[in-house]
């Protein structure tokens, strides 16, 4: 080889590890401010998530990350700003397997803007976007995560939640910096309620004749939600405590308790941003303990309940939880039950205790 050849060979060389040099510093910095986004996400700081993103995607060119600014504008109710960027992320990645979620998410957001229902979003401090849509954005749905692995190869993974993780690739131009962002859908929940039980009495004799007053009902429990798009499906246990007060035979009067331990299904359905409706079905068993002698539930003579009393349980119910942040919400409902006694000594007087309960309930979600 000639000398000028061995110094075009040297040149050459040279440029190529200084653009790998580069093309690794890129990526560095690239999964810096994706990081520094995703965790202003997972915190509702939506405009640092947007100017990080923005960084990320002019270091990278990676299209997931406008997938990923336009769900922080529309996480921040800034809906305009989202369907630009979400139509705009469909052209840079017109063949992604998301694509049907996205549409979907562009015509209700557009459906909200035609409206002009929703509320103005706050300030925008994104001097690059500065939204002028409406809307408050939903805190718990179920989306498609995509990860792309190399430029003109965008692979596709359907699930729920946010993919913070990160991979840079060996090659030039290969960059992996993340999956598109949806808010982490809450399954576990907590709840505690409280409020006003209307019941009657069936009763078997027609000699006997029981009315309840209204009493007071409290209920605690927790559940597992399992996301079947566009609901989810909770699957719990709850514990309730129910005072069942009563005159006996001398007019002397007592107050009985029903401690319960229900197992429940529910379907919840988000039907604006931040606001569920459910209906819901359980089925237990209950104790019922205090009746004693002259009680009118065993007929109101000498029978006295000398033990707790086994009932089975059922309710049936439907209500509504609005998310005040996006863990804490406040709920209210309406259900019906019966408390059916399984003991003979009640059972052949008191057939069952109906009851109608008016409930409101604050609760936490993670």
């Amino acid at each position: 080889m000639n000398r000028l050849g061995v110094v075009v060979v040297v040149v050459l060389s040279a440029g190529a590890g200084l653009a790998r040099a580069q093309t690794t510093e890129a990526q560095a910095k690239a999964k810096e401010h994706y990081d520094k986004a995703a965790r202003a996400y997972d915190v509702g700081n939506y405009d640092t998530a947007i100017q990080e993103f923005q960084s990320a995607y002019e270091l990278s060119g990676d299209p997931i990350l406008i997938y990923n600014i336009a769900q922080s504008h529309r996480q921040r109710g800034d809906y305009r700003e989202a369907v630009k960027f979400y139509k705009r992320y469909l052209s840079k990645a017109p063949n992604v397997k998301n694509r049907p979620d996205v549409e979907k998410k562009i015509s209700e957001l557009e459906a909200e803007i035609q409206k002009g229902t929703a509320p103005t979003p706050p300030g925008n401090t994104t001097p690059a976007n500065t939204g002028t849509g409406t809307g408050t954005p939903p805190t718990n749905t179920t989306g498609t995560t995509v990860a792309t692995n190399t430029p003109g190869n965008t692979t596709t993974g359907e699930g729920t939640g946010v993919e913070t993780g990160t991979e840079t690739g060996t090659g030039a131009g290969d960059v992996s910096i993340g999956a598109g962002l949806e808010p982490t859908p809450k399954k576990l929940r907590f709840m505690a309620a409280g409020g006003l039980m209307l019941s009657s009495v069936s009763v078997a004799r027609p000699d006997v004749s029981i009315d309840p007053k209204p009493v007071g009902t409290v209920l605690v429990g927790g559940s597992y939600g399992i996301p079947v798009a566009p609901l989810t499906i909770d699957v719990g246990l709850y514990g309730t405590f129910r005072a069942m007060p009563y005159d006996d035979a001398d007019g002397n009067q007592h107050i009985s308790q029903i401690y319960g331990a229900t197992i429940f299904g529910a379907a919840r359905y988000p039907v604006i941003p931040k606001l569920d409706i459910r209906g819901e079905l359980g089925l237990g068993f209950a104790s019922w303990i205090g009746l004693d002698t002259g009680n009118p539930f065993t007929g109101g003579g000498m029978t006295r309940a000398t033990g707790p009393i086994a009932n089975l349980v059922w309710r049936i119910g439907v209500g509504a939880d609005y998310f005040v942040t996006d863990n804490i919400f406040l709920g209210a409902s309406l259900a019906f039950g019966q408390t059916r006694p399984l003991n003979d000594a009640v059972s052949t007087v008191t057939e069952a205790v109906s009851h109608f309960d008016l409930l409101v309930a604050a609760g936490y979600a993670l």
